[in-house]
């Protein structure tokens, strides 16, 4: 009777301790797959958000040169701050705007006329 305990408990003891090793290896390769399709999302969405704000940095250097080119004087009052750097995100809504003031600066005369129009609306 001993003998036949002996056998019966070692051979559970040893199906327990297989079926353990076996339920890790699985569970850990299950955690592996996972964290491995985690990492490729995180790494796609990271490299997705690089591209982008590239881009943005991109826009915001080139509205900023021609800012500079088109209008110095407004250009060096927002480069104090590094507005400069903004002026992309406004410069269609301050198209006409801007337009007006170039021509107002490189024709004087034209800017006189039009102001004397404007007063005498």
């Amino acid at each position: 009777m001993v003998g036949g305990a002996t056998t019966l408990g070692s051979r559970f003891t040893l199906q327990l301790a297989i079926s353990s090793y076996l339920g890790s290896k699985v569970v850990s390769g299950a955690m592996m797959g996972a964290a491995a399709k985690l990492f490729t999302r995180l790494g796609t969405g990271a490299m997705f958000g690089g591209v982008v704000l590239q881009g943005l940095i991109s826009r915001a250097c080139s509205a900023s040169r021609r800012l500079q080119m088109s209008n110095p004087k407004l250009w060096q009052l927002l480069a104090i701050n590094d507005y400069d750097m903004l002026y992309f995100l406004f410069e269609e809504p301050l198209k006409p705007i801007t337009e007006l003031s170039e021509t107002l600066r490189k024709n004087p005369a034209k800017s006189e006329q039009l102001l004397r129009e404007i007063e005498n609306l």
